[in-house]
């Protein structure tokens, strides 16, 4: 349960010490859950402009500063951080759904509401990520106009993913080696597990 719960928390926050510690904390995915709804807003935390803003407002640049050796593992952090900020764009609740149904496969009673509230839930979200991240990223379409290796000198130069290491355990494959068929496939395909690093350790 414990690198599925952290998987759901990491999505529903983008933070990955806050991740860990209620993985760690919880003592099942209901319980998860409902300290994810009393202690995350309920509404959207970032709005799809400035999430544009954050990555895409500077000219596209494949300039990376620290050294070269560490670009395959930055450039997998920089996929999830970036799939996990736009997740941020939603309201908590069709965050939730997506997160627990789509991307986990569970159950929908695990969010504690009718079936068919969360199906209400599911196909905005899906709709919504479709129109943002369908359209635009390069891990559904190479011919897309965004990608991880050209917007990866940005995300460092703004602090991005230094200021949210540790960071994630990565394939060995290339973070583009593959790409998905849909939003859904996308986010499935994310490896995520709590790192070793935070295992039992204060957050």
């Amino acid at each position: 349960m414990h690198d599925q719960a952290f998987r759901i928390a990491y999505l529903a926050s983008a933070d990955v010490r806050l991740a860990a510690r209620l993985a760690r904390e919880s003592s099942d995915l209901r319980d998860l859950i409902q300290q994810l709804n009393d202690g995350l807003p309920r509404s959207a935390d970032l709005s799809w402009q400035q999430l544009e803003e954050l990555l895409r407002s500077d000219t596209t640049t494949a300039t990376f500063a620290p050294g070269e050796g560490a670009r395959h593992e930055f450039l997998w952090e920089l996929k999830r951080e970036c799939l996990a900020l736009t997740l941020q764009c939603l309201p908590l609740a069709l965050r939730l759904a997506f997160i627990v149904v789509d991307v986990c496969g569970l159950a929908p009673d695990v969010l504690g509401t009718t079936r068919k509230a969360i199906e209400i839930r599911l196909t905005r979200v899906r709709k919504r990520l479709e129109e943002t991240v369908g359209n635009r990223c390069g891990h559904l379409n190479r011919a897309h106009p965004c990608s991880c290796k050209s917007r990866l000198g940005i995300a460092m130069r703004k602090d991005l993913l230094r200021k949210r290491l540790p960071l994630l355990e990565c394939p060995r494959t290339p973070h583009d080696a593959h790409i998905s068929r849909s939003v859904k496939a996308l986010y499935k395909s994310l490896p995520i597990a709590c790192p070793s690093i935070l295992e039992g350790a204060p957050c």
